[in-house]
């Protein structure tokens, strides 16, 4: 029976296998070592992008705190102006109207003592007349008051100066009153203009002829003229129809 026979690699092929093995040990190191280098590239860089995205997000977040800020002082700057501004609109306001009232106060006061004034000047009392008309006007360069008052029979229109409340223009005429007959109830008769008439020339009735006995209007004014002879002479007479009193007497 034949024997089995081992082999037995000789000490050169035993150094060789080493050197393989060896090699094959450092390239797997090498590699090993390479891969490993990569990842610590690659971490820093990814942290250094993660560290860079939280820098730009806080400083995002510090402008948006900023801008909040920014934009909340000038609502309350904004609002201080206005609020100081409407309060200066309102001191304004009541400053004006305090001015004029003080002023309406003046002008109030004023008329009242024009009215006085035209009241004294006609020889009447507050009570006696009424009112129509009592304003501050400016008439020539000046200021006036016009006062405008009525009686029962009269119409009075005066023009007060503003300074010293003289008079500086007055007029007045009498108010036509009618009855339910459609005549004038304040003028005096014909009778009566006749009895004025003969009155105020000192004649008897018995030594006239009447030659005109008429009722007139003159600028709105009733008059009555009376004419006749007496003694060999003529006498016109004009007489006011509502006060009695004789505006006009001639004899020729």
């Amino acid at each position: 029976m034949k024997k089995k026979e081992h082999y037995m690699p000789n000490r050169r092929e035993m150094l060789k296998n080493k050197i393989r093995f060896i090699t094959l040990l450092g390239m797997t190191v090498l590699i090993g070592m390479l891969l490993m280098g990569c990842a610590q590239k690659s971490a820093p860089q990814t942290e250094n992008a993660s560290g860079t995205e939280i820098v730009e997000e806080q400083a995002e977040e510090m402008k948006q705190d900023n801008s909040s800020q920014q934009t909340e002082g000038a609502n309350q700057d904004n609002g201080s102006q206005q609020t100081e501004g409407a309060n200066q609109g309102d001191s304004g306001r009541q400053a004006a109207e305090v001015v004029k009232e003080n002023e309406e106060k003046q002008e109030d006061a004023g008329l009242e003592q024009a009215k006085d004034a035209a009241l004294t000047n006609a020889g009447l009392e507050a009570s006696q007349v009424t009112f129509t008309k009592a304003e501050l006007d400016y008439d020539d360069g000046r200021d006036v008051y016009d006062i405008e008052f009525v009686t029962s029979v009269m119409k009075y229109e005066y023009e007060i100066k503003a300074d010293d409340y003289s008079v500086l223009e007055m007029s007045k005429e009498a108010i036509e009153q009618i009855g339910e007959n459609g005549q004038r109830t304040d003028l005096i008769t014909l009778e009566e203009a006749k009895a004025i008439a003969l009155s105020y020339v000192e004649i008897s009735e018995e030594e006239i002829s009447y030659t005109k006995l008429e009722l007139e209007y003159d600028d709105g004014i009733a008059e009555y003229e009376v004419e006749f002879y007496a003694g060999g002479k003529e006498y016109s007479l004009t007489i006011d129809a509502v006060s009695g009193v004789v505006s006009e007497m001639e004899m020729e």
